[in-house]
């Protein structure tokens, strides 16, 4: 996957539906409409969503299919966190899994490493500080986080990024 946003032809939008303590997941209504927006501001970018569902096991197979099927040149990971207000552009993931909730699978877990021997943390490949930078300069409540949390939206980081590793691989078999 490229790492320059306007040099990507097909973005791949995941986003979460509802958990426990989130019943209408705000993330399915911002995926649907960056969709929109997007394809008014770039006619030549394909944006396509998915909803990964909210289990440890589940959204890391629901991903792996969704960058099988699209083939993405682009992907950003839409999720909520109870209690802010404020959009979090995640910088840094972490390879620990746990939540003081169940997911949707009635799964618990608590500081469990989500790849045995992987790396500690996994950085952003997208340009966070510019995407910042320009959302702040538009009014917008934005803020860089360095920690993605513990629930599944950093296991999912963990996954795009090794999957990312992998693609490029494979990238050079893709017509241009």
């Amino acid at each position: 996957m490229t790492t320059d946003p306007t040099q990507a032809r097909t973005l791949l939008l995941t986003f979460f539906g509802p958990f426990p303590g989130v019943p209408v997941n705000p993330t399915v209504a911002l995926a649907e409409g960056a969709q929109r927006l997007l394809t008014r501001m770039r006619p030549d970018l394909n944006v396509i969503t998915r909803e990964l569902p909210v289990s440890y096991d589940g959204s890391s197979t629901a991903l792996r299919t969704a960058l099988q099927d699209v083939q993405p040149d682009a992907l950003i990971s839409l999720g909520v966190a109870v209690g802010r207000d404020v959009v979090s552009l995640e910088q840094v993931a972490i390879n620990l899994d746990s939540a003081g909730i169940e997911d949707n699978d009635g799964d618990q877990r608590c500081d469990e490493p989500i790849a045995p021997g992987g790396q500690e943390a996994y950085f952003s490949s997208l340009p966070v500080r510019a995407s910042f930078e320009r959302l702040r300069a538009a009014g917008e409540p934005v803020e860089i986080s360095y920690t993605a949390g513990t629930y599944r939206i950093r296991a999912r980081a963990r996954n795009l990024r090794r999957r990312r590793r992998s693609h490029r691989r494979h990238r050079h078999d893709r017509p241009p």
